[in-house]
């Protein structure tokens, strides 16, 4: 390694510190991934210890009297271990702010996805969209209504199907099943399924909505498996700050989010 790399190099790695710090202290996401952290600090730190070991060893070249295996490629050891380094403070960054990869360990999205499908995620200063596939971590406080245990690394992966101030309505189809309405249409899926309530859950989402509205910084989310879904006909709308980040990719098995 000359020491223009290692200048470079040093120069590279305080630059994603201060980005980190900046994008940090802004919450450009949701997520707090503290092994993501732990990974990034790690690599700074290891990445300004060997730049730092590569300025002087290079400083001191004709010093090195004793040229032993490592003294002899010194400059190819600190040259692949300052690039390590470095890369790893980029995906761990990468993760923290961007782009995360998941799997899905549910099947209310199926057939969209599947139990055990590996997905990615965006999340930087994502703003919710209708339907868009998003991740909303979830908890028993602001959510009481979430059938099972749930705890603070809990996330379901939905759809939104109504944004804030969309009027939502019910119609009776049979028995005690109302079907739902938003702005005046049947909500039905990419699949042509039609969504029912029961009657208490009718009673539920309207006693949430807003003079028959969605509130503001609310959102309704399905799952694509009309049957199989805990979703907001049961505990009604999420908030934006619960929405992390949007689905855009489908890694296993490969193929595009629709």
């Amino acid at each position: 390694m000359t020491l223009k790399k290692a200048y470079i190099r040093l120069s590279i790695s305080i630059l994603l510190m201060v980005t980190t710090i900046v994008f940090y202290a802004y919450s450009v996401s949701k997520l707090n991934l503290k092994w993501s952290i732990v990974g990034f600090s790690i690599g700074a730190i290891l990445s300004i210890f060997s730049v730092l070991l590569s300025i002087h060893t290079v400083s001191h070249k004709r010093d090195i009297k004793n040229l032993n295996f490592f003294t002899k490629h010194r400059f190819e050891f600190l040259d692949w271990f300052t690039f390590l380094s470095i890369s790893m403070m980029s995906i761990f960054m990468i993760f923290m702010f961007f782009l995360l990869p998941s799997d899905v360990s549910q099947t209310s999205m199926v057939p969209t996805f599947q139990d055990g499908d590996r997905i990615l995620i965006y999340h930087y200063l994502y703003e919710p969209e209708l339907d868009d596939i998003v991740v909303i971590k979830m908890t028993s406080e602001k959510y009481p209504r979430v059938l099972g245990e749930i705890d603070d690394q809990t996330y379901f992966v939905k759809r939104i199907v109504a944004m804030p101030g969309d009027a939502i309505s019910f119609e009776l189809s049979y028995g005690d099943f109302y079907q739902i309405l938003i702005n005046g249409e049947v909500y039905q899926n990419l699949y042509g399924e039609t969504y029912y309530l029961k009657a208490y859950q009718k009673e539920d989402l309207e006693s949430d909505l807003l003079g028959g509205m969605v509130p503001m910084n609310q959102y309704l989310v399905f799952g694509d498996n009309q049957g199989g879904s805990q979703d907001s006909r049961l505990f009604g709308p999420v908030y934006q700050e619960d929405i992390i980040g949007k689905v855009i990719y489908k890694m296993w098995p490969l193929g595009r989010v629709e």
